[in-house]
């Protein structure tokens, strides 16, 4: 009543905190070709924020890994992972921590693609053949997944002459190619290279060496003609051929009027006309004439000629 008071003994109770941080916004990142991964986001806004979890897969389907094992009181975080594999990705997501340990949501997920230092894996020629339309080449595709395509080498007397560029399929099937650009008798060696998506280069397939063959047919000669000398008793017979200079020798073949043709003489590729001093009275005699080349290939028979009596 008359105004004095006194305190009585202090007494402590503990607010109960049960709401989390807000999920964290903002999570960036990028790795270098050391396989250093650099980590940054946005600080959050809470008064007894504690810190961060910073968790990681290597498949976006799989479960994640914490990275560190206590709560990271700052915004920027660096991890170190293994680049020398063939998963391509890795996925980061982060969580905020209070003080009484509540755990936000996790942040949105951050893709980052792993530096491309493997080459991808080389073709495999699993056949060829040659056809009338040049050297036809099969091979395997490379078991790389980020393969843009594949370059097939040409080389001749051991140097490098051509380099074809051939665009990724999407199916696995077997490619082919065929090679017109060649000449025949020559020896062709192929190796295919698999270039990626990073710009790296497989090595070279195992090599294949072709010698080539003229498959392609060659032309007749069509203007062999023959006459009779009566007085100095021969026939001369004459012919061109617009492709001599590949011509190793000609094969000539006569027939008595109503017989089969016989291999008569042969010729060397120099001559382009021959006398046939072997002939009889009152014979009527057929000629035809082909070319052989220096590849052994022949032309068809030329057209067929004949003489009168003698």
């Amino acid at each position: 009543t008359a105004g004095n008071g006194s305190i009585s003994m202090v007494s402590y109770a503990a607010v109960l905190d049960s709401i989390p941080p807000s999920p964290p916004l903002g999570l960036i990142g990028k790795i270098d070709s050391t396989g250093l991964v650099s980590l940054q986001w946005d600080l959050g806004s809470e008064e007894d924020l504690a810190g961060y979890m910073v968790y990681f897969t290597n498949s976006a389907d799989h479960v994640y890994s914490t990275v560190n094992s206590a709560p990271y009181a700052d915004t920027i975080y660096t991890d170190t992972i293994q680049i020398k594999t063939l998963t391509k990705k890795i996925y980061y997501k982060i969580k905020a921590v209070d003080t009484r340990w509540n755990y936000s949501d996790y942040s949105e997920v951050l893709e980052l693609t792993r530096p491309d230092i493997i080459p991808p894996t080389s073709p495999v020629f699993t056949s060829y053949k040659m056809t009338d339309e040049g050297v036809w080449l099969e091979w395997i595709p490379s078991s790389s997944i980020d393969v843009i395509g594949y370059d097939l080498e040409i080389y001749s007397n051991g140097e490098l002459t051509r380099r074809v560029s051939i665009e990724k399929r999407d199916s696995l099937s077997l490619y082919t190619y065929t090679d017109q650009k060649i000449e025949p008798g020559n020896v062709y060696t192929y190796v295919v290279i698999t270039n990626d998506e990073s710009g790296l280069r497989s090595e070279p397939s195992a090599s294949l060496s072709v010698k080539t063959i003229d498959y392609k047919p060659k032309e007749a000669i069509e203007d062999l003609s023959a006459s009779i000398n009566k007085d100095e008793r021969f026939v001369q017979l004459d012919w061109s051929y617009a492709d001599d200079a590949k011509v190793n020798r000609y094969l000539l073949f006569r027939a008595v009027e109503g017989t089969s043709f016989v291999t008569y003489k042969s010729i060397p590729a120099s001559d382009n006309s021959f006398k046939d001093n072997m002939i009889r009275d009152g014979v009527k005699y057929e000629y035809t004439i082909k070319a052989v080349y220096k590849s052994g290939k022949q032309t068809p028979f030329s057209n067929i000629v004949s003489t009168g009596l003698l």
